[in-house]
């Protein structure tokens, strides 16, 4: 009896690879958080200015991106597959950006860059990312550097 059974895992062990079983661990990771937009100012500290709503956040490498809401909330959901040899129990790293839109009619002050904050995150987890902050960089002069 116990032949017949190590024989059959045997074979669907080999069916299971030979069919693709990466495939069979397909699965998703959810990146949950906020964008905010701001501007630097003469001190050179920032000021936060309000939550960016129509942001676009995408994870770098993947096609998929998500917009935020009129609080600057977005969920960004990627298929990545399962791994079995991750030996320090964090998963992979996914670097997130968010990149604001320069429309003067909602941000006078338009032209806010991206901002990208990597993370940590494994097939099946909801993984909550730090809050964006995207701004306008003041201009330096650059005659200052001249000789």
């Amino acid at each position: 009896m116990s032949r017949r059974v190590y024989f059959l895992v045997c074979c669907l062990t080999l069916a299971s690879i030979f069919t693709g079983c990466d495939r069979t661990f397909d699965n998703t990771v959810e990146f949950k958080g906020k964008v905010y937009y701001g501007s630097e100012l003469e001190s050179g500290n920032i000021a936060v200015l309000g939550p960016l709503p129509n942001a676009k956040v995408i994870v770098i490498g993947y096609q998929e991106y998500a917009t935020t809401d009129s609080m600057g909330r977005y969920s960004l959901s990627i298929k990545t597959p399962r791994k079995f040899n991750d030996v320090s129990g964090k998963g992979d790293v996914f670097t997130l950006e968010a990149s604001g839109t320069s429309s003067p009619s909602v941000y006078p002050q338009g032209n806010y860059v991206s901002e990208q904050i990597a993370v940590y995150g494994r097939p099946g987890d909801t993984v909550q990312v730090r809050d964006f902050l995207v701004y306008a960089h003041k201009e330096e002069d650059s005659s200052d550097y001249s000789d």
